[in-house]
C-alpha cells in the first residue's frame, strides 16, 4: 500500500482492515485487543494505550506516531506481544 503523508493512524487501521484480509479472522475495532502492527525491522509494536488514548493517537499522521515510508508493517495477534 502507498504512503500518504497525510493519512491518520485511523485511516491506516481501516485500511489494512479491509484489505489485507483480516476482516474475516478479526472483529472490527478491535486493534490491541485482538490485533496489532509491528515494524518488521525493528521489531516496534505500534500501541496507543487506553481506547481513549487510540480515539486520541488515532487522529495523528503516520509521521506523528513513527510510520514512514519504506516500513514493512506486520499485522500480529495482540497476545503474541
Amino acid at each position: 500500500m502507498s504512503y500518504d503523508s497525510r493519512k491518520t493512524f485511523i485511516d491506516l487501521l481501516n485500511t489494512i482492515y479491509v484489505t489485507a484480509g483480516i476482516r474475516p479472522f478479526v472483529p472490527p475495532f478491535t486493534y490491541q485487543v485482538s490485533w496489532l502492527l509491528r515494524d518488521g525491522k525493528s521489531g516496534r509494536v505500534f500501541r496507543v494505550g487506553s481506547r481513549e488514548n487510540l480515539r486520541h493517537s488515532g487522529g495523528k499522521t503516520l509521521g506523528e506516531l513513527g510510520i514512514f515510508p519504506g516500513m514493512t508493517l506486520q499485522v500480529v495477534a495482540a497476545k503474541d506481544t
